[in-house]
């Protein structure tokens, strides 16, 4: 059976992954458990794990820091970063270090299943060409997300992003549901009311300009994003 490493620093999350998914039925096995980044290198180089499930924010060593410490070691280890933190900044870091999915907390079993047979697949069929077009497509993801955030004042639509970044539209629209639990537009929506946010607090702009520069032009439809997302009204 192949091998599995879990670490995260909340006990409640360790046992109910370890005794409430049917690890059996994947044909894997949990070899071993960690509760901080240390520990988690430590027992990767040595039960050398098939699969690692990686929580971020752990002591001594967050997950990100101890990923690029065992991708050293074990560079064909896949490992599911398993987060609560939905932060596009989080995604981009964890993309660049090529894991190979990102699943936010509360773990959805079927998701985790899913993602696991995904990974089970690619390794089984050990081709190094299926390999790089899996790498490819999540770094065509992390470039997508980088796209949106530095084009907030554009026009952005599900259609032309697919195209530009070669996904099936359905794919992609999925694909936003389930990671960052709004639909593409709301997504969006959400990343230009934050960043308006963020230049309300540090610039001398006016609303009118800054709705603008994040892509909405007409004020009470900004006015009525901005509560809707910050629960404030926009004001300098």
């Amino acid at each position: 059976m192949k091998k599995v490493l879990i670490a995260d620093d909340e006990e409640v999350i360790l046992k109910g992954l370890k005794m409430l998914f049917d690890w059996n039925s994947y044909g894997l096995a949990i070899a071993a458990e960690a509760m901080d980044g240390q520990e988690a290198v430590l027992k990767a180089s040595l039960y050398r794990p098939e699969i690692i499930l990686m929580d971020i924010n752990m002591p001594k060593m967050n997950g990100l820091e101890a990923i690029k410490e065992i991708k050293k070691l074990l560079p064909d280890t896949s490992i599911i970063i398993i987060s609560g933190y939905d932060d596009f900044s989080l995604v981009r870091e964890a993309l660049k270090l090529q894991v190979d999915d990102y699943l936010l907390k509360p773990i959805d079993f079927k998701d985790l299943g899913d993602t696991i047979q995904r990974v089970l697949a690619a390794n089984i069929s050990g081709t190094e060409e299926e390999k790089a077009e899996h790498k490819k497509g999540l770094s065509n993801i992390g470039k997508m997300f980088e796209y949106i955030e530095n084009n907030l004042h554009e026009e952005l639509s599900l259609k032309s992003l697919s195209e530009a970044f070669h996904f099936n539209p359905n794919y992609l629209s999925e694909y936003f549901k389930k990671k960052t639990g709004m639909n593409f537009s709301e997504y969006v929506a959400n990343r230009r009311i934050q960043k308006a946010k963020i230049m309300l607090e540090t610039t001398e702009m006016g609303i009118g300009d800054i709705a603008a520069a994040v892509g909405i032009n007409d004020y009470r439809t900004f006015s009525k994003l901005f509560k809707r997302y910050t629960n404030q009204s926009p004001s300098i």
